[in-house]
């Protein structure tokens, strides 16, 4: 069966494979031809997007209106598709192998799930060297909040031992500046103690000089009688 091509692109006749195109009007009824667009218009759709469900949804108001419409819809779309594996718009080689796009095979689903598998085994590596790093991260993470629980503790008793020996030297000081005050005060003191003592030995022997002439007097007075 020859598909026209839609409008806009070059008037070149696309070779639809015998299970894709959809039967005629004249081969069956309207609702044979009914059942064959939606069968088509599945299959196509199963082909080229593996049953991914966002690209289910993008062509999804397409196929209903294929179902619902007539030969000509069908080919339509189908011609559609074809123009975009020619035009390398295609993005699953599977599409060209089911649509027996020449250059794609056996050989390019060995090399494609030979990649598929790198990129798992990549993606493994790349998990693993995550793992690993947020590993060493949680390492470090606690090491450098043990480090700096350790710095501020060391700090804090730095403090307060430089409070306990500031307070100290303070205190000393003020015990020392009292103690020298006693001594000047107990010097003084002394000093003015030594000068009463030496005042009374003074009076002391005068008092002691006049009782002397006093009992020399009083003898002589004695010795008249």
């Amino acid at each position: 069966m020859t598909v026209a091509r839609e409008e806009g692109f070059p008037a070149k006749a696309v070779k639809v494979p015998s299970w894709q195109a959809p039967p005629t009007e004249a081969s069956s009824g309207g609702s044979e031809m009914a059942e064959g667009n939606a069968f088509v218009a599945r299959a196509v759709v199963a082909s080229v997007f593996g049953g991914a469900h966002s690209n289910w949804q993008e062509f999804d108001g397409q196929v209903r209106a294929i179902e619902d419409g007539t030969t000509a819809g069908a080919t339509n779309w189908i011609a559609g598709i074809l123009r975009r594996i020619d035009s390398g718009e295609a993005r699953f080689p599977l599409v060209m192998m089911k649509l027996s796009v020449p250059g794609y095979g056996p050989g390019v689903a060995v090399r494609e799930r030979s990649e598929f598998e790198r990129a798992e085994e990549q993606l493994c590596e790349v998990e693993a060297k995550l793992t690993e790093a947020e590993r060493r991260n949680r390492q470090l993470s606690k090491e450098t909040r043990e480090a700096l629980t350790a710095g501020v503790e060391q700090c804090l008793r730095g403090y307060a031992l430089w409070q306990i020996e500031s307070h100290n030297g303070l205190r000393l000081r003020e015990i020392e500046h009292r103690d020298a005050k006693l001594i000047k005060r107990s010097g003084q003191r002394h000093r003015q103690l030594f000068k009463k003592l030496e005042s009374y030995l003074t009076r002391s022997r005068d008092a002691v000089a006049k009782l002397e002439v006093c009992v020399c007097v009083y003898y002589a007075a004695l010795r008249v009688l």
